[in-house]
């Protein structure tokens, strides 16, 4: 018998300045594919004309992943252009420019990720919900914003939308804030795999280069609000009244090459 041909799944690329974590999850989902499922899924990566070239080069190097540039996805995680994308899809049934590009690299199924491509969607889809911030923190969006990804989830789920989720966490916010859904739901945890050059790096060299005492501990979240920064502060003023000595070292960005600042109780 002939060898099943792999399943074509079409991804949005996820720019790492607009969403570190996202590109990273979604990085380590193209290899974790590669390393447990060897020639039965086919990830085909569709990016702007304009995304970084490092980036993308980066993910195209994974093997079996396929990068498709194109103007249709160009700006395709700005607010205005998700409000232009979620309308038409609404609208007409289908985002039509991206079906079409679908259709043309024989996509088999449609993973979703931040924009809703229509409820007339010719393609198995499955819609990944990494969190319900917008419910959990609604101080943090304004109302626009709040809406549109709450409308955005809504219509995903009255599509029949297999939903991915990132957490035991998240499968029970989804529960609470949708109750009644019959969508087949499946919880794919958040996995981390550093690059093999920052494993075979010497500890010490490290420390030396950024002026680290032997021991610290290491806060590698961006400085976003709802990352609570304020409560590593409060806890080393704590130490300090204490007499205790203790250094928190972060990287400024989500690149590993990034500079570390370091928050300590001296």
């Amino acid at each position: 018998m002939p060898e099943r041909a792999p399943v074509r799944i079409a991804f949005t690329n996820i720019p790492r300045r607009l969403w570190a974590g996202g590109h990273n999850y979604q990085r380590n989902l193209f290899e974790a594919l590669n390393r447990h499922a060897p020639g039965s899924v086919t990830p085909v990566l569709f990016a702007g004309t304009a995304d970084d070239s490092e980036e993308i080069a980066a993910l195209a190097g994974i093997p079996a992943v396929e990068v498709v540039r194109s103007p249709v996805f160009d700006h395709a995680a700005t607010g205005l252009a998700r409000a232009t994308d979620l309308a038409r899809a609404i609208a007409f049934g289908l985002d039509g420019p991206a079906i079409a590009e679908f259709r043309t690299r024989k996509i088999d199924m449609v993973f979703e990720s931040a924009r809703f491509f229509g409820w007339r969607l010719p393609f198995p889809a499955i819609a990944w919900f990494p969190d319900f911030q917008h419910r959990l923190l609604p101080h943090l969006f304004s109302r626009s914003a709040y809406w549109r990804r709450d409308l955005g989830f809504r219509i995903q789920l009255a599509s029949g939308r297999h939903v991915m989720l990132s957490s035991a966490s998240a499968l029970g916010d989804l529960k609470k804030f949708y109750p009644g859904l019959l969508n087949a739901v499946s919880v794919v945890r958040f996995a981390t795999e550093p690059p093999a050059s920052l494993l075979a790096t010497n500890p010490s060299d490290v420390i030396a280069s950024y002026g680290l005492p032997p021991c610290y501990f290491y806060l590698p979240n961006q400085f976003w609000r709802h990352k609570n920064h304020q409560l590593v502060v409060d806890a080393l003023d704590l130490l300090k009244r204490r007499g205790l000595d203790v250094v928190v070292a972060r990287r400024r960005e989500a690149r590993w090459t990034s500079a570390s600042p370091v928050f300590s109780t001296r």
